[in-house]
């Protein structure tokens, strides 16, 4: 990329996302073209299919809307695949069956068909549109694991209405911080129920002092490749040791 380009292309990244506030009310009600929901052949419904179908599309395209609002960009290409509960089960195993109603894999989102399209599928099925969009051409390897996860966790919590820490995720992170489990971030998955939360409100306290501008660059520089020490440095003048620290100390003041 052209140096002049990929100044741009942070500037572009700092204001999307230091607006995604407003733009992620302005929810698209069409399924986009480049968005296919494909169904299992066994997929069965005790009432009506169609029903179901149409629900499913329009929340979809809601969630797609949100998510492609915030990021400022569209996905070339993005398959929701939908599989029986059984399918689903036989494919991911019965504890995914038991916790999951979706989860992004390798460029599709996979949905349970037995879940329940309530607000906490939606929040669920954003969430995973986050790992979509930052995994646009592969590049969500690039962003460190508690930063990927913290940032679907932050749209999520914001699609269910959230703007910040409940009292009793906040209670947890207090304890965490007294028992030293606070830090440091996690850097490798799976993530425990604790480090979602941990990275979720790490993405909002990089969100909250130092604004949707910086961590919108932040963003942008990792998925260009840049090191995370030096993206660190660069655009929050820390590295996470140092932010690790700071967030500590925001915790404790809560």
């Amino acid at each position: 990329m052209h140096p002049v380009d990929g100044r741009k292309t942070l500037a572009r990244w700092a204001l999307l996302w230091s607006t995604c506030g407003l733009l992620a009310g302005r929810l698209a009600l069409a399924q986009p073209a480049q968005l296919r929901i494909a169904w299992d052949k066994d997929l069965a419904f005790e009432n009506d299919r169609k029903g179901y179908e149409e629900l499913l599309t329009q929340v979809v395209g809601q969630a797609y809307g949100r998510v492609s609002g915030s990021f400022g960009k569209e996905l070339t290409r993005l398959t929701i695949q939908v599989h029986s509960p059984a399918g689903y089960q036989s494919s991911f195993g019965p504890q995914a069956a038991a916790a999951r109603g979706a989860h992004y894999f390798r460029g599709e989102i996979h949905v349970n068909g037995g879940a329940r399209l309530n607000e906490r599928f939606t929040g669920m099925l954003v969430h995973e549109l986050v790992h979509a969009f930052l995994d646009f051409q592969g590049t969500s390897g690039r962003v460190p694991i508690w930063l990927n996860e913290g940032m679907a966790e932050l749209h999520q919590w914001r699609a269910l209405a959230m703007a910040d820490l409940a009292p009793n995720q906040l209670a947890e992170l207090k304890r965490a911080l007294e028992e030293k489990k606070l830090t440091p971030f996690p850097a490798h998955g799976p993530l425990s129920p604790f480090q979602y939360l941990q990275s979720y409100a790490v993405v909002l306290y990089l969100d909250q002092q130092h604004g949707g501008a910086k961590l919108g660059e932040v963003l942008g520089r990792l998925l260009q490749g840049q090191s995370p020490e030096v993206v660190f440095r660069k655009v929050l003048g820390s590295d996470q040791i140092g932010l690790e620290q700071s967030f500590a100390e925001w915790i404790k003041r809560r």
